[in-house]
């Protein structure tokens, strides 16, 4: 929620970080409780296609609005709510976002796509240096 546009509470609206296209709203009860099997199915940063993971979702908010440009849903939900239509894990740019909470050691593809992505990095700055010097 941090990482969205904009937060609703109570009637009232607050501006949050505006790095994902995204509008929550907080609610007094409960959205989602409970248990999530997902499936990886769309490109994303941290996790290959196809590759099922389970967690749990807790949250009292829930996505009012979504942008449409640039923003992908990277899993199908088996189990559980997700944030809209049974998708999860919001794709923008090089973010990846989503209400399911994953257990590190019982999802251990993470490690390697955070590691393969600071690799990225690591490579697009050392070009990016080559380039202006």
């Amino acid at each position: 929620m941090y990482l969205g546009s904009t937060i609703r509470l109570e009637g009232k609206t607050y501006a949050m970080t505006g790095i994902l296209p995204v509008t929550f709203a907080l609610e007094h009860r409960p959205q989602a409780h409970g248990y999530t099997i997902v499936q990886v199915r769309q490109a994303n940063p941290f996790f290959p296609m196809n590759t099922e993971l389970r967690g749990h979702e807790f949250h009292y908010s829930k996505v009012i609005a979504l942008g449409s440009e640039g923003v992908s849903m990277a899993f199908e939900m088996e189990r559980g709510k997700g944030i809209q239509d049974k998708k999860d894990g919001i794709c923008y740019k090089n973010v990846l976002a989503a209400y399911t909470h994953l257990h590190a050691a019982g999802s251990p593809e993470w490690a390697e796509g955070m590691v393969k992505c600071a690799q990225e990095y690591k490579n697009q700055r050392a070009k990016m240096k080559d380039q202006n010097e």
